[in-house]
């Protein structure tokens, strides 16, 4: 089986953690024995010990295949069959950032999702842009797969500023995967065993199917919902909130929402930002990893039994990304779930619309299936959805801030224009230093209005 070369850019990050460990299974198999992954991340320390302990773990194991340490880009790239970005333009810090401010307001801030998610992507756009030029330039070739968050936006973005092959990830479908888990009373482990065939925009899916050992579960799982023991914590993972929510969804419209824990954004705002006033951060969640895992990954290096850690759920990053990478290198022609151009996927939203669907995977890319309509119940909040991410991209390109509030009004759950006034402007305020496409405004919006008057002659 072949020996590929990849690239991962933020190989900094502690989630690299999670795809070394998953792509050293693909390896014990045999699969990807001889490969070498190439680490590159603006962080060269952190970068440089992940690329160590990889190592490591390797020799430890016996494991055929090499981590290298770039410190720059085109060296990392050189030679690449694959690149994985997965970066944060403002790391933590500013992730805060985009979470406080709509709290004040009474919205919640959430990297992918509303007029935080417009932020973030107007934060990765520069970045992201001067990298898909580079791999352009450096491998051509390469097919590029997108980990980076706002997911949908950036494989949109790196779509319209090259002719690379690029598909975007996320493991949000893992939430569908892990309900069934709960419903059926299998530990979290058998989670890769269960197919969810979802439609939609990424964290605004919906599953069209769901099978386990080739059983079609739908029409159990009004019957699993009523048999659940919700009192038991133990049974249902401590999920309790969110399995009722859930459960409400599917009893209104007979179908469950594919990136379940993404559902709360669009029928749950309000809790949701209770639920942050409360104390919730996705920032303070991700400090906290990567401050256990950093320890741990120093600890392994030179021992002679170094190990990967027990990732439990986290184990579902790296699942999604380097069994994506393993079914396309390995030309499997399995399925798997990406983002990609809609093209006629999903019948019912716009062909230029960035859709998560199932997808072929070989080795000249992701092959997406036709999966219908979505049902009409649900179609029109995807669609508003997808319209919002559009929009947040042709802000992050254009430098122009009336595109900004064009895009943050156009999430669904965003109603006020005063609020959203107040909100953009402090996001502007705490985020200039990362936003230099913003320094001179543009006349796109303008353009564009004068576009919609019609001709009075």
């Amino acid at each position: 089986m072949p020996a590929i070369k990849l690239c991962i850019i933020g190989g900094g990050s502690h989630y690299t953690h999670h795809m070394l460990a998953t792509f050293a299974h693909h390896v014990k198999t045999g699969d990807l024995a001889g490969s070498t992954i190439g680490l590159y991340d603006i962080h060269h320390d952190n970068a440089r010990l992940m690329a160590d302990f990889g190592n490591a773990v390797a020799r430890a194991k016996r494991l055929d295949f090499k981590v290298e340490f770039q410190d720059r880009l085109e060296k990392a790239l050189e030679g690449a069959d694959f690149v994985f970005s997965s970066i944060r333009v403002g790391g933590f810090d500013q992730l805060e950032v985009d979470e406080e401010i709509p709290l004040k307001c009474g919205l919640f801030g959430q990297e992918t999702t509303g007029v935080s998610g417009v932020f973030f992507m107007c934060r990765q756009a520069p970045v992201i842009t001067q990298h898909a030029r580079t791999i352009e330039a450096v491998c051509p070739q390469a097919i590029v797969i997108n980990y980076s968050n706002p997911s949908g936006m950036v494989t949109d973005l790196t779509r319209r500023v090259t002719k690379l092959n690029c598909l975007g990830l996320c493991d949000g479908v893992y939430g569908a995967k892990w309900l069934v888990c709960i419903l059926l009373g299998l530990p979290m482990s058998e989670a890769n065993n269960v197919h969810v065939h979802v439609a939609g925009v990424n964290h605004c899916t919906w599953a069209l199917a769901i099978r386990y050992k080739g059983e079609d579960l739908y029409p159990r799982i009004g019957e699993l919902f009523e048999k659940l023991d919700w009192k038991d914590e133990k049974k249902t993972w401590g999920w309790n909130k969110d399995l009722e929510q859930w459960y409400r969804l599917y009893r209104y419209y007979g179908i469950l929402p594919g990136s379940t824990f993404y559902a709360r954004y669009h029928y749950y705002a309000r809790s949701f930002a209770q639920e942050m006033l409360e104390g919730y951060r996705l920032s303070r969640g991700l400090r906290e990893n990567s401050a256990r895992l950093w320890p741990y990954i120093k600890s392994q290096i030179g021992k002679p039994d170094a190990d990967f850690m027990d990732a439990g759920g986290e184990s579902a990053h790296g699942d999604q990304a380097m069994g994506a990478l393993w079914k396309m290198a390995c030309d499997t022609g399995e399925l798997e779930t990406v983002n990609v151009r809609n093209d006629g996927a999903v019948a019912n939203l716009p062909d230029d619309a960035i859709v998560e669907v199932p997808a072929i995977m070989t080795r000249q890319g992701a092959f997406p299936l036709r999966v219908g309509p979505l049902p009409e119940p649900v179609v029109s909040k995807v669609h508003a959805t997808a319209t919002h991410y559009r929009l947040a991209v042709d802000a992050a390109m254009s430098g122009d801030r009336n595109l900004v509030m064009q895009a943050a009004m156009a999430f669904p759950s965003n109603t006020d224009i005063d609020l959203m006034e107040k909100i953009v402007a402090e996001l502007f305020e705490k985020h200039k230093s990362w936003l230099p496409q913003f320094n001179v405004q543009g006349s796109y919006a303008s353009r564009r209005r004068k576009s919609f008057r019609m001709d009075s002659s």
